[in-house]
């Protein structure tokens, strides 16, 4: 049974599944038995099948092979990685929507940390996922255990986000999608989210430092704007027109002046919309 475990574990590494669940059938193999068969590093196939471009593979050999997966969906590898991590490391997060949808559930792993202390959002906000983190909390994953866990560099996973421009996105503001939908579902109030927007990292930045410091510092001041938190001390470490000047956005700057945190920006109404009608 361990050489039918390595072939599984080979197949899965390069993509050649097909064959693998054909000869196995036909050969009457068990593959139910060596699922849990890992690598040196602690994977098992479902880490390399989860970053596939296709899931048929993996839907034959639970449809029509009757393998049961679920008891190592949740599991971790040696360096504290889960199915969910990893495929968010592999911007793959849009595989485990369609296996959560087919009811694999994946709640266990949400707020299991890496060796280094990431969550799977710290892992999606890294690789500018966030969007996607929004479409997985639409089809039922609770996420919100995740939301307010530190890394071993004490950020949070908006520290991690504010380093990539694209979880700022103006079409889709997933960044501000998220945020909302955990205030919603997880009833926290203003206060505990200035503190929460307020924590530093190691390096004594709070989020909106980051963003500013990697240019995105208008998708920060539009995510304290949506939840009327006020911009001070507590959520950024200079003044704001510190943070323009760097960047020499001077007619930003004029239009900051201009605007108010009491006012909300349009997005705020559509997502509330948005959210009424789920």
């Amino acid at each position: 049974m361990d050489n039918v475990g390595e072939e599984l574990l080979k197949a899965s590494k390069k993509d050649n599944m097909y064959k693998f669940i054909g000869d196995a059938m036909e050969e009457g193999k068990d593959i139910q038995s060596v699922i849990d068969k890992r690598d040196d590093l602690g994977n098992t196939f479902l880490f390399n099948v989860i970053k596939a471009n296709s899931l048929d593979p993996l839907m034959i050999m639970t449809s029509v092979a009757k393998v049961d997966i679920k008891p190592i969906l949740n599991e971790q590898n040696k360096q504290g990685r889960t199915v969910l991590h990893e495929a968010a490391l592999a911007s793959k997060l849009g595989n485990i929507k369609k296996l959560q949808k087919r009811g694999f559930d994946f709640t266990e792993s949400v707020d299991k940390q890496t060796n280094i202390g990431n969550t799977f959002i710290h892992n999606a906000a890294l690789k500018g996922g966030m969007k996607e983190v929004v479409e997985l909390i639409k089809v039922g994953l609770d996420v919100s255990p995740a939301f307010f866990k530190l890394n071993s560099r004490k950020e949070t996973f908006l520290h991690v986000a504010a380093k990539k421009k694209v979880n700022w996105s103006k079409k889709s503001f997933p960044m501000v999608e998220a945020m909302e939908i955990i205030k919603e579902s997880q009833n926290v109030n203003k206060v505990d989210l200035e503190k929460f927007f307020g924590l530093k990292n190691k390096n004594n930045e709070t989020f909106f430092d980051v963003a500013a410091k990697n240019g995105n510092v208008r998708g920060a001041i539009n995510l304290l704007k949506a939840f009327d938190i006020p911009y001070s001390s507590k959520v950024a470490s200079r003044g704001i027109e510190d943070f323009v000047k760097e960047k020499n956005d001077k007619e930003y700057l004029a239009s900051f002046k201009r605007d108010t945190f009491v006012k909300k920006i349009p997005v705020v109404s559509f997502l509330k919309d948005k959210l009424k009608s789920r």
